[in-house]
């Protein structure tokens, strides 16, 4: 019998490295026809035996020849078998962001500079977002970070894969900064026109900061910032004798070192002071009971009544029914003025 060189492979392509062995070559052994088994790589001997040596592809878009030559020890002519391996291109996973850095949230949009022909697998490395992944060539992910102080970083993969499956991978991290939560409060939210309002400032921010204090409503003509830039500066507002109080709304707008911001509004009510006002009868001759007419507007107020004397030699002042009466009568002693 004259040798037969045979055997098959379960592929003959795949990626770099390529590891050729017994697992994907299979010996068809003749052993009536076959004595010796021969391999060799581009003409260079690996060995002999019923078992494949082995070899390797490190390279992509290379080949080898993987040659069987069977003999057997009757001098027959030999036999030859020739079969090629190659690897394909390997694929360059590559992309581009349109930011690296910004403000919480922050929207980064992702495109696609891998070499054609692939699939993408993004992981945008923020696994609490619930929209963690992609598979399109051009997406994006808002980040979300939710400190008020601290940075946070991200790293973010995209994985390519070509039609013969071989594949790579890259990844790039980015910075989310915190954004500022203004926060404040009046000590008080109702006070009269004549008092100083003072604030608690409550916000959370990155060291050095800065605080901007704004009346935006109804008109902030009149209204005095003692530092519109303090952490809490007091505020003064126009005195109010009109018919009713008087809601400003304060703003105030917190901004980080990176320029992230936020803010907030508080309503305060000015309370209107009562417009104080009456009559009484001028004149007399003592003892006197003068009738007076109580004209006070603006407020249901409480009254307390009181007089003083010009005359060093007058008598005693009184109110009937007392000095809280809405209009008491007032009676005079003798040479008495008030």
């Amino acid at each position: 019998l004259h040798p037969i060189a045979d055997f098959t492979a379960t592929t003959t392509n795949a990626c770099a490295p390529f590891i050729i062995d017994g697992s994907n070559i299979m010996l068809t052994t003749y052993p009536q026809a076959n004595d010796t088994y021969g391999w060799y790589a581009d003409g260079s001997s690996l060995g002999s035996g019923l078992a494949f040596p082995g070899d390797t592809i490190l390279s992509a878009n290379d080949s080898v020849q993987i040659m069987l030559v069977t003999t057997n020890v009757h001098s027959c002519t030999p036999d030859t078998l020739i079969m090629m391996f190659y690897t394909g291109d390997d694929p360059v996973a590559a992309f581009t962001m349109d930011t690296d850095t910004g403000c919480s949230p922050l929207t980064v949009s992702f495109t696609d500079m891998s070499t054609p022909g692939v699939t993408w697998s993004w992981d945008f490395g923020d696994p609490g977002s619930g929209t963690n992944t992609s598979t399109d060539s051009t997406t994006s992910h808002t980040y979300t970070n939710t400190s008020t102080i601290n940075d946070s970083t991200f790293t973010v993969n995209l994985v390519v894969t070509n039609i013969e499956g071989c594949s790579d991978s890259t990844d790039t991290a980015l910075t989310v900064f915190p954004k500022p939560l203004a926060d404040f409060s009046f000590t008080s939210a109702n006070i009269c026109s004549d008092d100083i309002a003072l604030v608690v400032n409550s916000s959370s921010s990155k060291p050095a900061s800065t605080y901007l204090w704004l009346v935006t409503s109804p008109n902030p003509n009149g209204v005095v910032i003692s530092d519109a830039t303090a952490f809490e500066p007091t505020f003064t507002f126009p005195f109010n004798q009109s018919t009713s109080d008087s809601t400003y709304t304060v703003l105030l707008v917190v901004s980080s070192p990176d320029g992230c911001v936020d803010s907030v509004t508080q309503d305060i009510t000015i309370n209107r002071n009562p417009l104080v006002d009456f009559t009484i009868t001028p004149e007399g001759c003592g003892p006197l009971d003068a009738t007076v007419t109580n004209n006070t507007s603006n407020v249901s107020s409480t009254y307390v009544w009181s007089s003083s004397s010009l005359s060093p030699n007058a008598g005693p002042v009184t109110f009937t029914p007392d000095e809280f009466d809405l209009s008491p009568v007032v009676s005079f002693g003798a040479n008495n003025s008030v």
